[in-house]
């Protein structure tokens, strides 16, 4: 059992309502709001089919311009990683972790990041993220799983759901690559 705010929780074996990630984090699963996911559809346009002259002057749409095909791939990968983002933040609350491990207000594992170059932002909410995404959940199962969990709670479509964990891009993909 862990203790959070005078609650006991019962983690073994994980549960409809939590997600043990392979450090042994445990974080609590909510649901995304439905309108936050729409926000997120809303706040990204998508990219403009670039049309092109066939017979003189007549204009067509041209889904296979290269520079297009590109963009459309900025595109969904930007929507993904917002969506992943929002379903850490949204989706999911720290409930536990080991006691060897550092946690979400820890300053070690934010020096070393920021270090790194990433930048995390002042914001309770943006370590938060930062540390679910880059020391709670490091390996690709862990994300996958949280995107799957989340994302079933909170209504996207299995097949949405599978985008978006086959769109995550993580260092364990460039094993199956070689």
């Amino acid at each position: 059992m862990a203790k959070k705010s005078g609650v006991q929780v019962t983690v073994q074996g994980g549960g409809k309502d939590v997600l043990i990630l392979s450090t042994g984090v445990v974080l609590k699963l909510r649901t995304v709001p439905a309108w936050k996911m729409n926000d997120v559809n809303n706040e990204i346009p998508h990219p403009e089919i670039p049309k092109v002259a066939v017979d003189g002057d007549r204009m067509v749409e041209n889904p296979d311009d290269p520079d297009y095909q590109i963009a459309v791939k900025k595109y969904e990968q930007k929507m993904s990683d917002r969506l992943n983002d929002m379903m850490i933040v949204f989706g999911t609350s720290f409930l536990s972790k080991p006691e060897s491990m550092e946690g979400p207000e820890d300053k070690d594992w934010l020096e070393a990041l920021e270090w790194s170059g990433t930048k995390v932002g002042e914001r309770k909410t943006d370590r938060y993220r930062a540390w679910v995404k880059y020391h709670a959940a490091p390996r690709v199962e862990d994300i996958k799983k949280i995107i799957q969990e989340v994302g079933r709670r909170s209504g996207v479509s299995e097949a949405d759901v599978k985008t978006a964990a086959d769109n995550f891009r993580g260092v364990d993909k460039r094993e199956t690559d070689n």
